[in-house]
């Protein structure tokens, strides 16, 4: 109502006087709202907050809105670390640097030769060289390639003995092995060389022994060189049959696992394993079996035939 009265009287004021009677009607009319409004208490005990016209004696009055924030709470631990992420591409490969500055020469010289466990005069070697040569004493040595080669590298000027250090003579068809000659306990002696530095000293063929035989090859004044038996059997050497074999030596033949008797007299001899009844003592367990009953065919061989799994 005053408010309408004010503006209604308007035209009867001057600027100034309306600008008075406004801002009083405004103050009046914010103090009656602040007197009639709730205001925000909190419990001086519980610290609980509540809305009311007028704060309780036991409650304190809240004035402003930053008197509603607490303390500040303590820092949150820390989660746990994410998986690791998957790893970046290869980068491009960089481009090749200059090459180095080319380097001094070894003051070492080179010790190259063959090596034949037979004399060069025998015939073909028949299977593949194994082993090494060395300098005794000294950590420099070379492997034997299948065919008698061998090279030792960056050797120091000077005189030494080159040895046989091990050696094997294997052939491939008959699955045997030669040993290496050898004089006396220790290694063989091959060639004393003299090396000179940044020169090849080549010490040729060295053969390891002037008797061909165990080169299985049937060379001049051999019987035999096995498993090289000259087309000869058992059958051709009288006998009833068996395996012929090459005595050492080469000069005759090995007549042990020859079947000198016939299969069936009841006597075990040559190759024979069993003849008839007589099984030399062998059994079904004897020939990895685990039972039955082991018995001797017509041929004087075992006959496993009754023998279990």
């Amino acid at each position: 109502m005053l408010a309408f009265t004010l503006l209604k009287k308007e035209s009867s004021m001057n600027r100034r006087t309306r600008f008075m009677y406004i801002a009083a009607f405004c103050l009046v009319t914010g103090v009656a709202l602040l007197a009639s409004a709730d205001v925000i208490c909190a419990n001086k005990v519980t610290g609980a907050l509540s809305v009311d016209p007028k704060c309780a004696k036991t409650a304190t009055r809240i004035e402003k809105r930053t008197d509603l924030a607490g303390a500040a709470g303590a820092r949150g631990a820390a989660g746990p670390t994410g998986p690791r992420g998957l790893p970046g591409s290869t980068g491009a490969t960089g481009p090749t640097g200059p090459a180095g500055s080319t380097g001094p020469a070894g003051s070492g010289g080179i010790i190259s030769g063959t090596y034949l466990p037979f004399a060069a005069s025998c015939g073909s070697q028949g299977g593949d060289i194994q082993g090494a040569v060395s300098i005794i004493g000294t950590s420099f040595e070379s492997s034997i390639t299948t065919s008698g080669d061998f090279t030792i590298y960056n050797v120091p000027a000077g005189s030494y003995d080159i040895y046989l250090r091990n050696f094997s003579f294997a052939n491939p068809g008959s699955g045997s092995n030669v040993g290496a000659p050898s004089a006396g306990s220790g290694p063989t002696l091959l060639s004393s060389v003299v090396v000179a530095a940044g020169q090849t000293t080549n010490v040729g063929t060295i053969g390891g022994s002037a008797n061909c035989c165990g080169n299985w090859v049937l060379d001049p004044g051999e019987v035999c060189d096995a498993p090289e038996l000259n087309g000869a059997t058992c059958e051709s050497q009288g006998l009833l049959g068996g395996n012929l074999r090459c005595q050492d030596g080469c000069l005759a033949y090995n007549l042990d696992e020859c079947v000198t008797e016939a299969c069936g007299d009841g006597l075990i001899t040559g190759a024979e394993e069993c003849d008839g009844a007589d099984l030399n003592g062998a059994s079904c367990e004897s020939q990895g079996y685990s039972g039955g009953t082991l018995a001797c065919d017509g041929s004087c061989l075992y006959d496993t035939s009754g023998c279990s799994e």
